[in-house]
């Protein structure tokens, strides 16, 4: 009788114990991050947000060229009629990606570590979404022309991305009023977004941009930065080849297609099956799906093809031996000058 009772009594120890793990880990928001800051930096409204929800969707905005930029928003759960001031981060790398074939040990760690089951992410912490959209704003990711999800093809601090801006029409969700923040590359779209003086744009926070791109970057001293040249632009190529590599310091991971071909109502089936640190397969004769359904004219692959248009940051440094040259690309002028951060901020 004592040894069923001491059997029955380990089980629901054992049960109490499993269902607390994973009560826990369904709970989890992910770890703080492990930087402590000074009391300057404390936010009094980031205080109990550990609760907090948003609302999360994707979606298209088409431009008048008919290119179609893929953005991300995250709105506050509580609804607001007037709408709601947009916080907007527009990227190069990618605003949301996946990590294909993700194990359900690693699912639980990432649960776990970041308060997303995955396999999907944004290019933003839970942390940052919470204390934005808890204070009343809308959180929006942007993927620049030729980058990410977006479609058309460009060139790194292409003057073109510059007329994209122009694009902030109001959205149904949005009170006409957007602030801009990020760093580095992020910040220099800040500086190009504020150079058009657009109405609706009201401030932007850009951090650790170098204010010369020539003397900064490509020219530091007047000799050519060829070894991070290379690098970054070959980081920059792969991420917007929804390329998947995880040898790197850095890991790279395709982006989430914004197409459903199959009508299912998930997306991430639209992309081929990937092998670990591969291409994607072009040709379409090769490309096969999880799901076993053929997609003839995948938007997804025809995105990827149409952006090997592009003008890698390697060649565009190449076309810039001098400040003041010039480069012809797609029918349109660029200069070095006319995109450079000191200069965007001299129009403001």
């Amino acid at each position: 009788m004592i040894k069923i009772i001491l059997k029955y009594s380990l089980l629901v120890v054992i049960g109490v114990l499993l269902f607390s793990f994973l009560f826990l880990l369904y709970t989890s928001n992910g770890k703080a991050p492990a930087f402590n800051v000074g009391s300057e930096f404390s936010y009094a409204k980031e205080i109990s947000l550990k609760n907090n929800s948003f609302k999360r969707a994707r979606a298209y905005i088409s431009l008048k060229d008919s290119t179609k930029i893929a953005i991300t928003y995250l709105l506050p759960e509580k609804e607001n009629v007037a709408g709601y001031p947009i916080v907007l981060l527009a990227s190069p790398y990618t605003s949301s990606v996946f990590v294909p074939e993700m194990k359900w040990y690693e699912r639980a760690f990432s649960k776990w570590e970041t308060g997303s089951w995955g396999p999907e992410y944004d290019f933003i912490s839970q942390k940052s979404i919470k204390t934005y959209t808890s204070n009343g704003y809308a959180v929006v990711l942007m993927d620049l022309r030729g980058t990410g999800s977006s479609t058309g093809f460009a060139s790194p601090g292409d003057t073109k991305y510059i007329d994209d801006f122009n694009y902030l029409e109001m959205q149904p969700w949005s009170n006409g009023k957007i602030g801009m923040e990020g760093q580095s590359y992020l910040g220099w779209t800040q500086f190009a977004a504020a150079s058009t003086k657009h109405p609706a744009l009201k401030c932007i926070a850009p951090g650790l941009i170098n204010v010369d791109a020539y003397s900064d970057n490509i020219r530091p001293g007047g000799i050519k930065n060829i070894d991070w040249i290379e690098s970054y632009s070959t980081r920059l190529k792969n991420i917007n080849s929804s390329y998947w590599s995880t040898d790197g310091e850095l890991p790279i991971f395709p982006s989430v297609p914004l197409t459903d071909m199959d009508g299912d109502g998930h997306f991430l089936d639209e992309i081929p099956e990937l092998k670990e640190n591969e291409h994607l397969v072009f040709n379409t004769a090769l490309i096969t799906y999880k799901d076993g359904v053929e997609r003839p004219n995948n938007p997804y692959i025809s995105m990827l093809k149409e952006r090997q248009k592009s003008i890698s940051f390697s060649d565009l440094a190449a076309s810039f031996e001098y400040i003041d040259d010039t480069l012809y690309f797609d029918d349109r002028l660029g200069f070095f000058q006319g995109t450079n951060p000191i200069n965007l901020i001299a129009e403001l």
